[in-house]
């Protein structure tokens, strides 16, 4: 009996040791097998002009889904915003698609909550968040410097979390 319960806790100690040395793992962001980025181009706001998801081919993207009426949405993304001060010079961006609302609703929000160094785009017809599958949000992609979606997340989280960060100096270092 002695001998099994070592083993059993042998064996525990070692999925957690594995399981601590992944950041990914840690993070609770997942890892996907890399496909392409599906595209798109939306109506940038504050400001005029389109952004397509091609302008930010050779960074690393994080592309969260949000609507303003969605509190999980508003209470993750002041860490989405210390995480783009964190590495936009290392050629990471955040962007945050807006789901069906008005721009003005958007704009108001914004100015309200001090968004700083976001860009945020509009997906009036709900077609980006369709091609992505978006069933529920937040909803967040990570899309590598290549173009492919290597990661997510669905619901709220600290994306500014040690663990988090850790996931995006791997990911911004390829």
């Amino acid at each position: 009996m002695k001998k099994v319960l070592v083993f059993l806790i042998v064996i525990l100690f070692a999925a957690d040791v594995s399981a601590a040395g992944d950041a990914w793992t840690r993070s609770g962001i997942k890892r996907v097998r890399p496909y392409p980025a599906p595209l798109f181009t939306l109506r940038a706001v504050p400001g005029a002009g389109n952004v397509s998801l091609m302008d930010f081919r050779g960074k690393v993207l994080v592309l969260n889904f949000w609507a303003t009426w969605c509190l999980p949405c508003t209470m993750e993304i002041p860490s989405l915003e210390v995480l783009n001060r964190r590495f936009s010079a290392d050629g990471l961006e955040v962007v945050l698609v807006n789901m069906a609302e008005k721009k003005e609703t958007v704009l108001d929000f914004a100015r309200k909550n001090n968004f700083n160094g976001l860009k945020i785009l509009m997906d009036q017809s709900g077609a980006a968040g369709d091609s992505y599958g978006i069933a529920a949000i937040p909803a967040t992609y990570i899309v590598d410097r290549g173009g492919m979606v290597v990661g997510g997340a669905l619901g709220l989280r600290d994306w500014a979390d040690p663990s988090s960060t850790e996931v995006f100096r791997e990911l911004l270092k390829k």
